[in-house]
């Protein structure tokens, strides 16, 4: 006979597996809500920090316009005069004439106001300047912000507009949905579907279009009841040209495809229902697998396959170039490193170490001909982009683009489908463009301007010079900025 503590827990209890199963999804929610309260908590320490930087160097003169009975400046008892009373052998020496009886019964004369002190001019304090300020300023005719009964309900993650459509915009958020938009004048952008929530507890982690506009491909990492436990599901929306047909395929791999999470993924240029439909993904685990697929309509998937392990940590980026022959990949330990797709051979891109080590997280081709790789690096100091030009296989320090103080790994430079502008986010709400064709002037930045009171994670582009950018602020999310001519 089999004692009651060691039969399985299914025997002693009939209901067991239902109560399990009530117990599995409670932690699944509870591990997505910690999640969710982990990236708030982020942003709200962030915002803090820009707070204490703005308002630390006027507190002083913020107490003093507030206090209108203030006869000493609060400076003056954070920092008192050499003159002033502040010990008992001062309150000793002074004379006896300095005491003044007071009759009750007598009206109170009044009391003299002492003298302000004489104000004393200091020189003036040399104050930041943009890195563009010549006459060629460009900045955007007109700014239009999508609703916020419109807008995602939880903070935006990434926004793209679609290569062949340029009047849809595509954007993901936390709230685990992909939003499709059309291009509007009134309200900027008008929703014209909703897809998802596609996973319980998940959202979009990678989100790439393919270069006909009609597939998109979105990997999802879902946190499960068992700790330290995430599974990745990758998903194929078919005809996101067309929102009333979209379709949603789950692909079904023969094997887990990563032991850690996804983190990026794009598509291989020139692949068709002939050769067979391909992608890649990057992942946590420091490997970049090639996805095989026959066809699109089913979840079939023919192989995944290995391609290399470029990187000592984990992966935060990957694109494809336009030829289809080479993968890029930007990785957290610094390094950019090209696979090769026909021999699988992988060569690092030597990166400038003269300001120390950076984490890279995104790296990508010039969208009009590829001569140019542009990769982004964080870390101390401004958020910079390296330019790096494939013909002379070598980083010039003068192609490096410097942008806001407050970097973070969450802000994504974008390409100009032209390949002439290079646009990218900040922490305070600022967007900065640069105009590559004014290399030689030195005055490559040609806009500053700040549309949103918090972080702009990402921009994006269409070749009509109309901008989109997401922020993390509520009140505006989504940002829709038209230009006069930038080529």
């Amino acid at each position: 006979v089999v004692p009651p503590a060691k039969r399985p827990r299914a025997e002693l209890d009939p209901n067991a597996s239902e109560w399990l199963q009530q117990v599995d999804s409670i932690q699944t929610r509870v591990s997505r809500l910690c999640s969710l309260v982990f990236h708030e908590v982020s942003g709200i320490q962030h915002d803090l920090k820009i707070l204490r930087q703005e308002i630390a160097p006027n507190f002083e003169k913020f107490i003093d316009s507030q206090n209108p009975y203030a006869t000493t400046p609060l400076s003056g008892f954070l920092s008192p005069s050499p003159s002033t009373p502040t010990g008992p052998s001062d309150r000793a020496q002074s004379p006896v004439s300095d005491v003044t009886i007071i009759d009750t019964n007598a009206k109170s004369p009044k009391t003299p106001k002492s003298p302000k002190p004489p104000k004393i001019s200091k020189p003036p304090q040399p104050q930041p300047q943009p890195q563009s300020h010549h006459p060629n300023q460009v900045n955007p005719i007109r700014s239009v912000f999508v609703p916020k009964n419109a807008c995602h309900s939880m903070r935006p993650r990434s926004v793209y507009f679609n290569p062949q459509f340029e009047s849809q915009v595509i954007t993901t958020s936390h709230d685990g949905t992909i939003v499709t938009w059309e291009l509007s004048n009134e309200s900027g952008l008008t929703r014209t579907r909703a897809i998802g929530p596609l996973v319980s507890g998940g959202w979009p982690e990678a989100v790439a279009i393919r270069e006909t506009g009609k597939e998109l491909v979105c990997t999802f990492n879902i946190s499960r009841a068992v700790p330290h436990e995430t599974v990745s599901e990758v998903h194929i929306i078919r005809h996101l040209s067309r929102p009333e047909a979209t379709k949603i395929v789950k692909l079904e791999p023969s094997t887990i495809p990563h032991s850690k999470p996804i983190t990026a993924v794009d598509w291989i240029r020139g692949t068709n229902e002939d050769n067979g439909f391909k992608f890649v993904t990057a992942s946590r685990d420091k490997t970049v697998k090639l996805w095989d697929l026959p066809n699109l309509r089913t979840g079939e998937v023919t192989s995944v396959e290995m391609l290399a392990t470029p990187h000592t940590n984990a992966i935060d980026y990957i694109s494809c170039s336009l030829d289809g022959k080479f993968v890029y990949t930007a990785g957290a330990d610094g390094r950019v490193c090209c696979i090769a797709l026909d021999d699988e051979t992988v060569s690092e891109i030597k990166l400038s170490r003269e300001s120390g080590y950076r984490p890279t997280n995104f790296v990508r081709e010039s969208p009009n001909d590829g001569r140019m790789l542009l990769v982004s690096q964080f870390g101390q100091g401004p958020h910079r982009l390296v330019l790096f030009d494939k013909r002379s296989q070598s980083f010039a320090q003068s192609r490096c683009l410097y942008g806001s103080q407050s970097n973070s790994s969450w802000l994504l430079p974008s390409w100009h489908p032209s390949g002439l502008c290079i646009s990218l986010g900040s922490g305070e709400g600022e967007i900065f463009i640069w105009d590559l064709r004014k290399h030689s002037q030195g005055n490559e930045l040609v806009c500053r301007f700040r549309p949103h009171e918090k972080r702009v994670r990402q921009t994006a582009w269409n070749s009509s010079n109309v901008m989109v950018s997401i922020s993390s602020c509520a009140r505006t999310q989504i940002g829709v900025h038209h230009f006069d001519s930038f080529v």
